[in-house]
């Protein structure tokens, strides 16, 4: 388990330094669909935490269908990563 929250760790500063990633959901008409997103935190689990509004098209994709992805891009220092998984809409 360290070596995970390491390797999270080491790329989450390589994320806080792009800052802006696609993220891609699937929307109801079953198309994907990617707009740019703010990652503003990473949590000790590995999170990665995004925020929207309660009426977005963003949160209406996520209730329908979880399954997410997050793509950052630096061409200079050519970093690429692609991270793909289960997103959850928390109102709070």
């Amino acid at each position: 388990m360290a070596n995970r929250y390491e390797n999270l760790a080491d790329l989450w500063k390589k994320i806080e330094d792009v800052k802006i990633g696609m993220f891609t959901t699937l929307t109801a008409q079953e198309q994907l669909h990617a707009r740019p997103m703010t990652a503003l935190e990473v949590d000790a689990d590995g999170v990665l935490w995004f925020y929207t509004s309660l009426h977005s098209e963003l949160a209406k994709d996520i209730s329908r269908q979880p399954l997410a992805n997050i793509s950052f891009a630096e061409p200079k220092d050519s970093f690429y990563v692609s991270l793909s998984g289960q997103a959850e809409f928390i109102s709070d």
